[in-house]
């Protein structure tokens, strides 16, 4: 009921407020941003990005665990963050670590305007999934896929679904007749509401949105935490 009711603006204050609230206090926690990246996240790195590349985090630094994990491993690392308590928490983990801050404001969803080129892009942790609409994913997409080399790897995390059960088409259905009503934009099949907004994701679903953005799907895996890998063609 509350995915058909909820304006996007809305659940992009909903969003905030989780991250500043208390809610999500992990995010903020320095031993949580000191101990670098994740087992598959590692796993992923070392596999597709060539050593000592040039890498952006899009679209959701949070508080800096990915840049400075990347720093640590021998990366040059630019990122970009919307929320900016967790870009000035960040700028100070960073700093306090001998590295020079390297998060930047930017908006949510996209990214600034720039010209910069970069040998791979992470979009933050998680935070693919948090993006509504398929437009709006593939434009961010195509805003990344103009931002790095051919042959650049880009590195997608996110919530997953092995297909359309009964609850899922339960959900699109009830949010949909609520907004017929309001006549607001229907909701896609695998969006999901609990704290905030969630799209969750078939293999399928990823590797279609990677290929319409100018990326060759090339690694899908649905565990420990679901991620895929596109190239730039």
């Amino acid at each position: 009921m509350w995915l058909g009711l909820l304006t996007p603006r809305m659940m992009r204050k909903l969003d905030v407020w989780y991250y500043t609230k208390g809610f999500a206090d992990m995010y903020r926690d320095k031993e949580y941003n000191t101990s670098g990246l994740f087992d598959w996240e590692e796993n992923a790195v070392r596999t597709f990005f060539p050593e000592g590349s040039s890498i952006l985090v899009a679209a959701g630094a949070g508080a800096g665990r990915e840049v400075l994990g990347l720093n640590r491993m021998g990366y040059r690392v630019d990122a970009f963050e919307y929320n900016s308590s967790l870009v000035t928490l960040g700028n100070k983990l960073l700093a306090e670590n001998g590295w020079e801050p390297t998060i930047f404001p930017g908006p949510a969803n996209e990214l600034p305007v720039g010209s910069k080129q970069y040998d791979g892009i992470i979009v933050g942790w998680g935070t693919y999934t948090l993006i509504a609409g398929r437009g709006s994913r593939t434009s961010l997409l195509k805003q990344i896929r103009s931002r790095c080399v051919i042959g650049a790897p880009v590195l997608l995390s996110f919530f997953h679904r092995p297909g359309d059960t009964p609850s899922y088409k339960v959900t699109t259905m009830t949010a949909n007749s609520i907004r017929t009503v309001l006549r607001r934009p229907k909701v896609e099949i695998g969006d999901t509401l609990s704290i905030g907004y969630a799209h969750r994701f078939t293999e399928k679903e990823i590797a279609e949105e990677l290929t319409l953005s100018g990326f060759q799907p090339v690694f899908f895996k649905s565990t420990p935490y679901a991620h895929a890998v596109g190239i730039a063609v």
